[in-house]
């Protein structure tokens, strides 16, 4: 599933004839009109799914999906993650990342990738900004804003992020 990134969560089912209500990560809907077919995943369970009808907008996404064709089938899946191949994502605009390309990025000091202090180990959404878990190469943890005033370059092709800002690791 590496090649696969989760593009929203079934949020509940829509309706008796099987529909589940999608969330879109993104805020946008326009890829999933694309779809042919889906995975959810919760876990280590999958399921793979190929797509009847998509319609609404986010942030209401009804989906029907092949073999669930009453409320009772959808709601087995509340709470599932909805993956796609990459390349079916919605597309990033400039300076916007997936989650899934900054996990694994190596955290180096301002000017100097090669004073690596860390590695980014997940990244946890709030309402105000994202904020990057560093392991710290000493293994204790540090919580990092996706902020510009702390962030410059990111170099996602080679895995790197330069910090602007190293007293935030005090």
């Amino acid at each position: 599933m590496n090649n696969f990134l989760a593009i929203g969560y079934v949020k509940s089912a829509h309706g008796v004839r099987g529909n589940i209500r999608v969330c879109s990560f993104s805020g946008e809907s326009e890829h999933f009109y694309g779809l042919t077919e889906l995975t959810l995943r919760r876990g280590k369970r999958e399921y793979i799914f190929k797509i009847e009808k998509v319609s609404g907008i986010h942030p209401v996404i009804i989906i029907k999906l092949e073999g669930l064709n009453t409320r009772e089938d959808a709601l087995r899946y509340k709470g599932y993650e909805v993956l796609v191949p990459r390349e079916k994502a919605a597309p990033c605009r400039e300076n916007e990342y997936y989650i899934a390309d900054l996990i694994g990025c190596k955290i180096y000091l301002e000017g100097d990738t090669n004073s690596i202090i860390g590695t980014v180990s997940s990244v946890i959404e709030t309402s105000n900004t994202n904020l990057m878990e560093v392991v710290r190469l000493s293994g204790d943890k540090v919580i990092i804003p996706f902020q510009d005033h702390f962030i410059g370059n990111i170099n996602i092709e080679n895995k790197l992020i330069e910090l602007k800002a190293p007293w935030i690791l005090e």
